[in-house]
C-alpha cells in the first residue's frame, strides 16, 4: 500500500510539472485572441455544445454578435488536434488520482467548431478554402466536410470544383460533403455522377451514398 501511494504521489507530481510547463509554453506560443464580453472566441465557441442553457444560449447570442470574425478561431480549433504530451498526460492521470485535471480533447473542439460553422451557414463562405485545404488530413476529414455542408449551398460552386483534385483525399472529402448538403447539391450531380466512373473503389462508393443522398434518382437511372 506504502509502495502504491509513493506511485500515485509520483505521478502526481509529474502530472503538476507537465501541466505547469505546458500552460507556460501555451501562454508563450498562443496567439492573442480578441475578447467578446471578457473572454476570448474560444471560450464562447466551446460554449455552443455546453450543457449549461445559460452559458449555450449565450455563446449563441455572441457569436451572432462576432459574425464572420470568429472565422480564424473556428478554423483554428477544426485544425485541433491532441499533441502526445497532452495524451501521456492524460495517460498518466488515469494511473493516479491525487490530481484531477481537466482536459478538452481536439475531438471537442472540433465539435465545437462544426456547431459554429453550422450556426454562421452561409456566413461562413469566406472559411471554404481553408476548409476544402483540410479535407487532406485524414483526421480532420470529416469534420472539414461536415463543416462544409452545414455552410450549404455557398460552398457548392468550390466543392464541385474540388471534385476533380489532384489530391484523392480532398476529392473523397467533397463527395461526403456534398452528400451531406443533400438537395441543396443539385447542381453538382452532372458532375457527381462521373464520379461512378471512377477508378477508385472508394471514390464510386462514396459517390454512389452521395448520389442517394442528393437525388436518388440519378442512381436508377444511371443503374438503368
Amino acid at each position: 500500500m506504502k509502495v502504491t501511494a509513493k506511485i500515485s504521489r509520483f505521478l502526481a507530481a509529474l502530472i503538476l510539472a507537465g501541466l505547469f510547463a505546458g500552460g507556460i509554453v501555451i501562454h508563450l506560443t498562443r496567439p492573442r485572441e480578441p475578447l467578446y464580453n471578457g473572454h476570448p472566441v474560444s471560450y464562447w465557441v466551446r460554449g455552443l455544445g455546453s450543457l449549461y442553457v445559460p452559458r449555450s444560449e449565450a455563446s449563441f447570442q455572441t457569436l451572432h454578435h462576432m459574425g464572420t470574425n470568429a472565422l480564424p478561431v473556428l478554423i483554428k480549433m477544426l485544425r485541433t488536434k491532441d499533441s502526445r504530451v497532452k495524451l501521456w498526460l492524460r495517460r498518466l492521470q488515469d494511473k493516479q488520482s491525487l490530481v484531477n485535471h481537466h482536459f478538452t480533447e481536439a475531438e471537442a473542439d472540433r465539435t465545437s467548431a462544426f456547431l459554429g460553422f453550422s450556426e454562421l451557414g452561409p456566413l461562413a463562405k469566406p472559411a471554404v478554402p481553408a476548409l476544402i485545404e483540410l479535407l487532406a488530413d485524414e483526421e480532420i476529414s470529416e469534420d472539414a466536410a461536415r463543416a462544409l455542408a452545414a455552410i450549404g449551398p455557398e460552398a457548392l460552386e468550390s466543392l464541385t470544383s474540388a471534385l476533380t483534385n489532384r489530391n484523392p483525399k480532398i476529392g473523397l472529402g467533397a463527395i461526403i460533403a456534398l452528400g451531406g448538403m443533400g438537395t441543396n447539391a443539385l447542381q453538382a450531380v452532372p458532375v457527381l455522377s462521373r464520379c461512378l466512373n471512377d477508378e477508385q473503389s472508394t471514390i464510386r462508393l462514396a459517390a454512389v451514398e452521395a448520389l442517394g443522398k442528393i437525388n436518388p434518382e440519378s442512381i436508377k437511372r444511371k443503374a438503368e
